[in-house]
């Protein structure tokens, strides 16, 4: 049975709309079908990685929890569809969502994950009625002991076409600016060390992403990175050598292949800190513009204990200044992690991995690392918690900017977490500047569309407290702007509060009521709304 949810889930998360296919009619028939073939091949072997990896775990298992869950919820609103003044309609939408959690383990395998699937229902804008899937699932399997491994995911989230447009609070909203964006990863590699300490890896990750309800013109796409990497002791020297080989792939352009290799030098001052410095080589093949020359640069690492980690590096790029600064800090009842960066990516690559900052499981979990060490019961803790106060999952942050061309990324966030006895406070706040990538000066390659030269900032903020051992109240608020950089000068802002209280009638259900308030301002494409809600609902634990 555990077989056979885990290769429906993943079956579902790769399921396209028609909407989504209609985007490639204009294509070659012959290309069309042998990229379609293509994607299907690819779909068919992550499905059987994950299958054999949960195969294996279940046939050797030293543990199995499984664990789900049924919420409904029932919001009554005055804008469903967050139109401008003069257009709104109200509705009673009804949201229904069954979700599943599960980690299966055994000496060489596991499988774990978190899989909900909301069921939007409208009562008066039945055309509004949809389903969705969220979530994110990973397997390994130890096919040779200490030396191979095969690790495939999948994830799968709502995100927005663009920030100009409506990006509400929640799934009960309808907006054609939404869509359920599903990646998968298979990764096959190597890893050990040899007869004088000389640390290996050797490591394929191949990720696809498809985008069901994505308007047209939104193409699914895929990269094919390859990882080496040679490392001797530091004692109190050593060196390293890396290499890596990103190949991202549109249906409708050549590819776009980066490629790096490093030589590191490495220095252990003390136990806690170590610095280097490295030189290499990088070869760009971007459609319309290539780009190779050296790269160097100097980085550092300080983990004064195992609570604290501090990283600093700075590297010369073809495109300028590379950079990373980050500090994560946690203590029993906190955790706080600020983040810079300067680099460029794709659209694929950003959403082949989880949210940071803004994921509150994630930040929960980080918070109960030392408090419960065993991955699968912090898991099982973290759910209840989110339960038991009316906590949200996800906090606001930055859109994913749909684009076919490699982004520079100017990017800052701060993340916090307090959790107490009868209060939890989580902060996020985000910067996040985005052009396309220059070369000697001309933009690589040349800037085709709107919207891609974009600054992005927002804060949100939870609060939850404890009226009683029972009841808990939470409040959350944040806000958000987005300014476009180049050619039309647009503008769009969004605020929303949300206030409500959670009830505990058993250690496994518990009910909720509130109200919402959002509005969104922006001179694009008439996007102006507001909207008051009122909601309730119920959630039951299955263990």
């Amino acid at each position: 049975m555990a077989m056979v949810t885990a290769t429906a889930m993943a079956m579902a998360m790769g399921t396209d709309r028609a909407g989504a296919l209609s985007a490639h009619q204009t294509l070659d028939p012959i290309v069309l079908q042998r990229s379609v073939a293509w994607q299907r091949r690819r779909a068919r072997a992550c499905v059987a990685c994950i299958a054999l990896a949960l195969a294996t775990a279940c046939a050797q298992a030293q543990t199995v929890r499984f664990s789900g869950s049924i919420g409904v919820l029932e919001t009554l609103t005055d804008n469903v569809n967050l139109a401008p003044a003069g257009a709104e309609k109200s509705d009673l939408v009804s949201q229904i969502t069954p979700s599943v959690s599960f980690d299966v383990k055994s000496a060489h395998a596991y499988l774990r994950g978190n899989v909900a699937f909301p069921i939007l229902i409208y009562a008066r804008t039945s055309e509004n009625n949809t389903a969705y899937v969220s979530g994110d699932i990973v397997g390994s399997l130890e096919v040779i002991d200490r030396f191979f491994f095969i690790e495939a995911a999948a994830i799968a989230s709502q995100q927005y076409v663009t920030p100009f447009g409506q990006t509400p609070q929640g799934l009960t909203n309808a907006t054609d600016n939404r869509y359920t964006s599903v990646t998968y990863r298979v990764s096959p590699y190597i890893q050990g060390v040899t007869a004088g300490n000389i640390d290996y890896l050797l490591r394929m990750n191949a990720v696809w992403g498809n985008l069901n309800g994505a308007p047209l013109g939104l193409n699914s796409s895929n990269y094919t990175e390859w990882i080496g990497r040679l490392a001797s002791p530091v004692a109190p020297y050593g060196w390293a050598i890396d290499f890596n080989r990103t190949e991202v792939d549109f249906e409708n352009q050549s590819p776009q292949i980066m490629q790096l290799a490093r030589l590191r030098l490495i220095k252990e001052i003390d136990p806690q800190l170590q610095v280097s410095g490295s030189v290499g080589y990088e070869d760009n093949q971007f459609p319309l513009s290539d780009y190779r020359d050296v790269i160097y640069g100097i980085q550092g690492r300080w983990r004064p204990t195992e609570r604290t980690d501090v990283v600093a590096n700075w590297e010369h790029r073809f495109f300028g200044a590379s950079y990373l600064v980050a500090f994560d800090h946690r203590t029993p009842a906190s955790v706080w992690s600020l983040h810079a960066s300067r680099n460029i990516t794709t659209y694929t690559q950003q959403l082949g991995s989880l949210p940071a900052g803004g994921n509150v499981p994630l930040l929960l979990n980080d918070l109960l690392t030392t408090r419960i060490p065993d991955p699968a019961l912090r898991q099982a803790a973290v759910n209840q918690l989110i339960a038991d106060r009316g906590l949200p999952t996800v906090l606001t942050g930055p859109v994913n900017l749909y684009t076919q061309q490699v982004l520079l990324q100017e990017a800052a966030n701060a993340s916090i977490g307090l959790l107490g006895i009868n209060n939890a406070v989580f902060l996020n706040a985000y910067y996040l500047k985005t052009q396309p990538i220059t070369g000697s000066g001309a933009t690589v390659p040349p800037d085709l569309s709107f919207g891609n030269n974009t600054t992005q900032r927002g804060v949100d903020l939870t609060w939850t407290h404890a009226l009683t051992p029972f009841m808990n109240f939470a409040a959350s608020t944040g806000a958000s702007r987005t300014d476009n950089n180049g050619g039309i000068a647009v503008q769009t802002e969004s605020f929303y509060v949300r206030a409500g209280v959670n009830w505990k009638l058993s250690p496994l259900t518990s009910v909720t009521a509130g109200a919402r308030y959002q509005l969104g301002r922006s001179d694009f494409e008439l996007t102006d709304y507001r909207e008051k809600a009122v909601f309730a609902g119920f959630l039951h634990t299955f263990r």
